[in-house]
């Protein structure tokens, strides 16, 4: 992940199955070239919005932080080069109405180790978090950076904490987890009970991290509830690739 990940909860439309969608995605949508932003659609498969999609943009700092005039511009001459892509766009928001679904915009706070880079990322595990009453942004986020960024975690996984700067849920937290790599997705997708005997033996051997976890759940709500995460699956080509 980049300095930022704007996450778009897509609904589709009647009649908009999800074979049409991938396929949509996979043949037309993903040709549409982006600088510095990095789109994937994502569906879930597991939590609050199984068998929905979304689309993540994971985008780097020097091009979300372009002055709005320069994003202009590049817009314009974005479509002005390639043609198809208002039509594309439209389509997009047809089938999953893009544009006027849920979306936020989240910064990168801090993260935990990072797992091996040739690793391909495979899932996301998304969960909104809710501060409890009386807790400050920064104390929350002195926790995150000072404690929380030091939990070990199983092979292939990095837990990043991300603070919404803008959209639905700007101000607010969540935790997105990016599992890498085959093995470590069949982890987390396949038998609940062995990969709870895989956190067993990293908290088995890791002290910090029982203490760690017990102090997020006096300050933040919603990790590891079900009505407040989805694991999301990678489907399809990434935009631009």
């Amino acid at each position: 992940m980049h300095d930022y990940l704007i996450i778009v909860e897509l609904e589709l439309a009647d009649g908009i199955t999800s074979e049409a969608m991938e396929s949509f995605w996979a043949e037309d949508f993903h040709y549409v070239p982006w600088d510095g932003w990095t789109p994937r659609l994502m569906k879930g498969v597991k939590g609050a919005r199984e068998n929905q999609y979304a689309i993540a943009m994971d985008v780097e700092g020097y091009a979300y932080n372009k002055s709005a005039e320069q994003k202009e511009q590049e817009r314009v001459e974005l479509y002005q080069n390639n043609p198809d892509n208002e039509g594309l766009m439209a389509r997009l928001r047809e089938m999953g109405g893009f544009g006027s679904v849920p979306s936020t915009q989240y910064e990168v706070i801090t993260h935990s180790a990072l797992v091996d880079a040739s690793s391909p990322l495979q899932l996301y595990r998304y969960s909104k978090l809710t501060l409890q009453d009386g807790v400050t942004p920064e104390q929350f986020e002195t926790f995150c950076k000072d404690v929380w960024a030091k939990t070990a975690w199983v092979a292939g996984e990095t837990c990043y904490v991300l603070k919404g700067v803008g959209g639905e849920r700007d101000g607010e937290y969540a935790f997105v987890v990016e599992v890498h790599g085959d093995e470590a997705q069949a982890r987390v997708l396949g038998s609940p009970e062995a990969y709870s005997e895989a956190w067993v033996q990293v908290f088995a051997e890791n002290s910090q991290n029982q203490p760690s976890l017990d102090e997020l759940k006096t300050l933040a709500t919603g990790f590891g509830i079900e009505s407040y995460f989805t694991n999301y699956l990678e489907v399809g080509p990434r935009a631009g690739q």
